[in-house]
Order: C-alpha cells, then structure tokens, then sequence
C-alpha cells in the first residue's frame, strides 16, 4: 500500500474511534493550546461563569472536559467547551485558539516538568529546550509547529475561529472573558462575568490547587511546589540567554513574528 494512502487511512481510523468514545457537536466551543500557554486558566474562568463560580480542580472536567483525560459528557449544557492540546484538526468547528510567546510556555513547560516528575529535577533548563524545539515532550509537535498549523489552517470556510493572546488575557481578563462567551453565543451578564474574573485570580487558583493536589488524578509529584507556578509576561527573560534566543528563534521564529513576540 502506498505510504500516501495508509497516512490518510490512518487519519480516518483515528477521527472514526474519536467519534466512536465522543459524540461532537457542531456547537461545541473548543478550547485549543499548546500546552503551558494559559489553558487551565481559561477553563477556570469560563469554568466559573458557566458553573456559577463552582469550578475547581476537582470537578474542572465535568465543567470544561479535556479530551486527553477521558470520555466528553454527553449531558451537558450546550454549548458545551472542551479543552484540546492538539494541531490543527478539521472536526473542531468553532476554535478559541489561545497563544502565548512561546520562550514563556518554554518555561513554564519546563517547570510543569519537573513537578510532575517527567524530568530530572537536576535537568538543565538549556538542556530542556532542546527537548521542547524539537517536540520531543509529547505527542502535540513542537510549539511553532502547532501555532503555525492553526494559524494556517484554523481559518477555514467550514471553521469559526477566535485567536486569544494570553498576554491580552493578563492585561484584560473581562474583556477576553467577555469576547470569548460572545462568540460562543453566550449573552453576558458583566456583573457575573466581572465575578468569575475575580474567583479565578491567579493566587486563588494556586492556592486551590495546593489545598486539592492529593484529590486529584494526576498530582503533582512534587509536593512543595504546585504546577500553577508565576504565569507572568515576559519571564523567559530570566532563563533564556543570547545562544539560547537565537536557537529557539531558528525553530520558533516564524510563529512568534507571525504573533507579533518580536
């Protein structure tokens, strides 16, 4: 068979068990990152506007299911959101793409890391990010790779899309918020909207999770440390010196100039 027709044959095989395990709904909202760019963040703050401020890292997946952890709830309320990490993907029919400069998810990736114990808590941060251009840290490609992927192709006829910078995100949570629920054909009520920013501020969200690490499936595995780190702009500057910009700009650089990071 020719290599051509088993890839596509492949693709087909994977999309029919996809359907098979989640019933998709044209109206689905998909939340899509790389990972590290802001997504728990963003569950949180729809999460909280949708369950009445009743989202937690318990019950985030009964609110905003993530199709990486198990099967998608059928029950509920439409139109549901759901977190995806993955490339571009055509049976997404309405996208909020969120990006973040991808030096920043470098870092935080690399911290992500080693609090869950995939690497080396010893493991130099230089010696990471060869890992992290290469996209050799999971099955999500490397970072410019998956911007690119949807910038290239999440603008289709048959695709409604919303692009969101986390950096926009910081400096305005509620208009993003905002934005964001609109496109999903949510009406807004501001005062409630103004309420889910304010229970998803950072330190409330770092604090939940180290008070409910132990609950979780997947905790975090080192326990002094919780996952939800800084989520600063700009923090690559303290890891990142000149060799290693210009390493990272020769993989990256065509999606951080098409983002506006330089």
């Amino acid at each position: 068979m020719h290599k051509f027709t088993e890839k596509v044959i492949g693709k087909l095989k994977k999309l029919g068990n996809f359907r098979e395990k989640n019933t998709i709904f044209d109206d689905d909202v998909w939340l899509v990152s790389y990972p590290k760019s802001g997504s728990s963040w963003l569950r949180f703050l729809i999460g909280n506007y949708i369950s009445d401020n009743k989202c937690d890292f318990t019950n985030t997946h009964s609110i905003i299911p993530d199709i990486h952890y198990k099967k998608i709830p059928i029950n509920l309320k439409r139109p549901r959101f759901i977190k995806s990490h993955l490339p571009f993907t055509r049976n997404y029919k309405k996208v909020v793409y969120l990006v973040r400069d991808g030096r920043d998810c470098a870092v935080s990736y690399y911290f992500y890391c080693i609090i869950k114990g995939q690497i080396s808590q010893d493991m130099k941060f230089s010696d990471f990010l060869i890992k992290f251009n290469d996209g050799s840290l999971d099955k999500f490609k490397n970072w410019n790779t998956h911007v690119n992927s949807w910038l290239n192709k999440g603008k289709k006829k048959d695709q409604t899309f919303l692009l969101v910078r986390y950096e926009e995100m910081k400096h305005n949570p509620l208009a993003k918020l905002t934005q964001i629920l609109e496109f999903a054909g949510l009406s807004v009520d501001i005062e409630a909207a103004t309420r889910s920013v304010e229970q998803s501020e950072f330190e409330k969200m770092k604090k939940l999770r180290e008070n409910q690490t132990d609950k979780l499936a997947f905790p975090d595995k080192n326990p002094i440390t919780s996952s939800i780190r800084k989520g600063e702009v700009g923090d690559y500057k303290n890891f990142f010196n000149d060799e290693l910009l210009e390493k990272f700009t020769k993989v990256h650089g065509s999606g951080l100039r098409r983002l506006g990071y330089f």
